[in-house]
């Protein structure tokens, strides 16, 4: 950059801050277009496998330690053209400590804010379909038919009672507070219903009635209908968005 250009223009600290944008802080200090774009491209794929790829906790640490370097280039890189030399050894190293612990915060509540999964049943067809890719988001409460995700319980299913509701099932059929549930909210296969045919059970406080693939064989009865009054921590969120491969708000 031009010796005589404005020194709000050099700042080696704006130039990373503007590099939470991948490349704008380096073409803020007037490094090629090319090398710019090149740092938001790489950006972009790595999100992309954030979004679409198996390993998303991978892909958000490939993320963030790519954009770190890149932060940290750009505030380096305006430093050199101040005539600063680049730092080496520890110097280095703390450089790299403080980027780190400025962008972590960051990455940390993005990566709990939401979270990608691919959908592995046709349970909700035809809403919803196997290799679906959706979007979770935590909340502290939900309500009756909303679709939720447990990583727990490693499922997608509909909260189907709230705390204080009464669930029972009779002739085959789910009923909640003496009001049969509509098929969409009860998603209980033929080899589950058979299991609990005359159970009935409250919905204690801080529990969720939701129905997920059982892992016994060895349940029945109210035995088997209290598997499914999970607690509310065991939900990990309630799905938002179908983003592939249509898109699709709920």
């Amino acid at each position: 950059m031009d010796a005589k250009a404005p020194a709000i223009l050099r700042e080696p600290g704006l130039a990373a801050l503007l590099s939470l944008i991948p490349g704008l802080g380096h073409l803020w200090i007037g490094q090629s277009l090319r090398k710019s774009f090149l740092f938001l491209g790489i950006s972009f794929v790595l999100f992309l496998t954030v979004v679409f790829g198996s390993m998303p906790s991978l892909a958000w640490m490939c993320l963030f330690s790519f954009h770190s370097w890149v932060v940290l280039d750009a505030y380096q890189a305006a430093g050199a053209g101040l005539g600063w030399t680049r730092p080496r050894g520890r110097a280095a190293v703390w450089a790299s400590l403080i980027v780190s612990m400025l962008l972590g915060p960051l990455y940390l509540q993005a990566s709990r804010s939401v979270t990608t999964l691919s959908l592995d049943t046709d349970a909700f067809a035809p809403l919803l379909r196997r290799d679906d890719r959706l979007l979770v988001r935590p909340q502290s409460e939900y309500r009756r038919g909303d679709i939720v995700f447990s990583s727990h319980y490693g499922g997608v299913e509909r909260v189907v009672a709230l705390a204080g509701d009464k669930v029972a099932v009779r002739d085959g059929r789910l009923y909640v507070n003496g009001e049969a549930a509509a098929g969409d909210l009860a998603p209980m296969n033929d080899s589950v219903l058979p299991l609990v045919e005359g159970a009935e059970l409250p919905v204690p406080d801080g529990r969720y009635c939701v129905f997920f693939p059982s892992r016994s064989r060895y349940l029945s009865g109210d035995r088997l209908l209290s598997y499914y009054l999970i607690p509310a921590d065991r939900l990990s969120g309630r799905v938002v968005l179908r983003y592939y491969p249509s898109w699709r708000s709920f």
